[in-house]
């Protein structure tokens, strides 16, 4: 017995020698050591999918930027420069620069590529008032863009090109959007051209935020500066799911905080302005507050969760020909309670024009229902008193 143990002993130290030389040998040759065992997988690279997932997103970039281009927007105006003062003593005036001259009020912006035959998408403020539009594609080629259409209560816009080999983006599903999910903006920023930016989905459904009429967008960290508007925020695979539209700046103080149209809204929008050169959109006729911050007493007294304030309604409306009038607290529509004016919008605009609605109304403490039709939403008016 005594014998066995003095073997394991010796055994032992044998082993554990052993142990010593290849952790002496792994410090001072490991590259050698590796190659000796076969083990050439630790130093090779990872396969380059896996590398562009932990690393990169310059697929996702590839992908989509071509289908991004830069607008360059020309709007002509009469300027009538100030009056120079020859003598300053006498007060006389030279006459020099006092007739009209023509001064382009330049914009910057940029678009997405969403057919083969030229259709690009844009934000409607980018394009508004331009007297010409240049467009400049990723490849470097430049051309003239016509105006198919707008819908400045979205504040989107269509344009058309007519070019051969027009790259186009791929749109992601509206249900694939998640907070948290990393998204990429790309356009022009700041006329430099081919910027992209990288963040994530910091909260979507965001509205009353006095943008647009209607509201439902994507709010994201990803830097969006001027003439980024109109551009593509995709998600990593370089999907379009968004047309970036606005930023909050430092003069607010906030920072990292940028907001786009969600393709679910900008989809619908174009193509019905392609199909008509308009959105048809339902149109009851009446300027709003939210009930429950503007008139919260009322809205409790009212037993309702929310609803809206009529602060004006537009001549010859159908809100108008009905009786509404401003100060009335407005609780449903079809029966449906509203819970605010987001709804109370997107109650309004799916329905067609012509189709009759019923509103549930409270005047004075009192509760009382109107039917109306409405009408396609008009260039707004002046509203009635």
């Amino acid at each position: 017995m005594r014998a066995l143990y003095h073997w394991v002993l010796y055994l032992g130290g044998f082993v554990l020698l052993g142990l010593a030389l290849v952790t002496l040998i792994l410090l001072i040759f490991p590259q050698r050591f590796i190659q000796l065992t076969g083990q050439d997988s630790v130093t090779q690279p990872a396969p380059d999918n896996l590398l562009e997932l932990r690393a990169s997103y310059s697929q996702a970039v590839d992908r989509a930027a071509p289908a991004v281009v830069n607008n360059y927007v020309n709007n002509y105006v009469q300027e009538r420069p100030i009056s120079i003062l020859s003598d300053p003593q006498s007060g006389n005036f030279s006459g020099m620069g006092t007739r009209p001259r023509l001064v382009n009020r330049k914009k910057l912006g940029s678009g997405v590529v969403f057919s083969a035959d030229g259709y690009i998408m844009t934000n409607f403020h980018v394009i508004e008032d331009a007297d010409d539009i240049n467009v400049a594609l990723w490849d470097g080629r430049v051309t003239k863009a016509s105006v198919i259409g707008a819908d400045p209560d979205t504040d989107l816009a269509v344009l058309k090109i007519d070019m051969d080999q027009i790259p186009t983006i791929e749109f992601a599903g509206n249900d694939e959007i998640r907070v948290g999910d990393v998204v990429l903006a790309i356009g022009n920023t700041l006329g430099l051209g081919k910027t992209v930016t990288q963040g994530i989905v910091s909260a979507t459904g965001r509205s009353d935020l006095d943008i647009s009429i209607y509201e439902n967008f994507i709010q994201t960290d990803a830097a969006i500066n001027q003439g980024n508007s109109g551009g593509a925020l995709v998600n990593s695979r370089g999907q379009l799911i968004g047309i970036n539209t606005a930023m909050i700046g430092r003069g607010r103080n906030a920072e990292g905080i940028g907001f786009a149209i969600p393709m679910e809204t900008a989809e619908i929008v174009l193509s019905e302005i392609i199909d008509k050169g308009f959105v048809t959109r339902g149109w009851l006729g009446i300027d709003m507050k939210d009930g429950r911050t503007y008139y919260p007493q009322f809205a409790r007294s009212a037993d309702n969760k929310g609803g809206i304030v009529v602060m004006s309604v537009y001549r010859d409306s159908p809100a108008h020909s009905v009786g509404i009038q401003p100060g009335d607290y407005i609780t449903a529509i079809n029966q449906q309670a509203l819970t605010g004016i987001n709804q109370f919008y997107r109650d309004i605009a799916i329905l067609e024009p012509g189709q009759e609605v019923e509103l549930e109304v409270w005047r004075e403490g009192r509760p009382f229902t109107v039917k109306t039709r409405l009408i396609q939403r008009p260039d707004v008016s002046t509203p009635s008193a």
